[in-house]
């Protein structure tokens, strides 16, 4: 870890791995791993901290961390573990689009992959009914696993007719896409207004800025306001560090949550490393003013001017 103290850094906290349910890194094996391995040490210096999503598993994260401790990607100061949902709460989308929302744990330090997984990860059950025979029935259920998301894909292909299914996707990319969590489960597994307390203060949570802005005022103004005023913090992977401060502003004049970073959203490796986009590794914008450790980032939410979003170091 650094230990010059507090100077601007560049934060990535959502980026994929070779290991995620959705990425286009070209598959998940040692060549793509080590191409991937080698991209994150050649990234700009100014990026120290990365956050590893690969949605409602930790495999990639502890790959990574396991990369690290043999002595690759020096360049790194601090990995945290990132859990992805898609919440079941629509707030009066025209769409019905989904919210992305965020678990951002504490590092290896103050919380092993293990404790994830014990405290939070089998925690996560979800069940269906894909039977009209069954009223208030269950057909499917149980806790999420790679193998119970291909069962339940398996069941969401024979309950519907050919003409209806969409693309020629795996049992498994079927079963996470129609996978969905209330929030309030959620925040029951992290312990917030009951017990057990064990998470308390090891986690941060993130809403996904495009898919909230999408929701209607003229729904729920209260669920459309609560559930990102409730949130640590505001995701965005704008293509340009104008258009992503245009929705900080955006996000200050609807008198809600500010604390916006941008983030790569990483699913592929980038064209030009000069030149990126949104879901190219490296495309991040985010600068925070604190040392590299999980304290260093509550930090900001105190002193949100820690957070600039600029394409040089502030």
């Amino acid at each position: 870890m650094n230990t010059r103290g507090s100077e601007w850094r560049k934060w990535d906290l959502h980026v994929h791995t070779p290991a995620s349910l959705c990425s286009e890194y070209g598959g998940d094996n040692d060549e793509i791993w080590e191409q991937f391995i080698q991209r994150i040490e050649n990234l700009p210096s100014d990026i120290k901290v990365l956050g590893i999503n690969d949605y409602l598993f930790l495999d990639g994260y502890e790959k990574v961390l396991k990369y690290k401790k043999d002595g690759r990607i020096p360049n790194i100061e601090l990995l945290l573990p990132v859990i992805e949902f898609r919440l079941k709460e629509f707030v009066g989308s025209k769409e019905l689009g989904r919210i992305n929302y965020h678990i951002i744990f504490a590092d290896e330090s103050l919380l092993s992959p293990q404790d994830i997984q014990y405290h939070f990860l089998q925690g996560l059950r979800s069940k269906a009914n894909l039977s009209a025979d069954i009223p208030n029935g269950c057909t499917w259920g149980g806790i999420i696993t790679r193998d119970t998301l291909i069962d339940l894909g398996k069941h969401i292909s024979a309950s519907i007719p050919k003409e209806k299914r969409k693309g020629d996707l795996s049992p498994l990319e079927i079963g996470f896409n129609n996978l969905n969590f209330e929030l309030s489960k959620i925040e029951n597994l992290l312990g917030e207004g009951s017990d057990p307390k064990y998470l308390e203060g090891k986690y941060f949570k993130a809403i996904g800025k495009a898919e909230w802005e999408d929701f209607r005022w003229d729904g729920s103004i209260s669920d459309k306001k609560t559930i990102i005023n409730n949130a640590h913090f505001v995701f965005t992977a704008s293509p340009t560090v104008e258009q992503a401060n245009k929705g900080k502003d955006s996000l200050i004049t609807q008198n809600v949550n500010g604390r916006l970073l941008h983030c790569s959203d990483a699913h592929k490796f980038a064209q030009d490393t000069n030149k990126t986009s949104p879901k190219e590794l490296g495309h991040c914008y985010t600068w925070i003013k604190s040392d590299t450790t999980f304290e260093g980032l509550k930090q900001t939410i105190f002193e949100p001017e820690r957070i600039k979003i600029h394409s040089s170091k502030p």
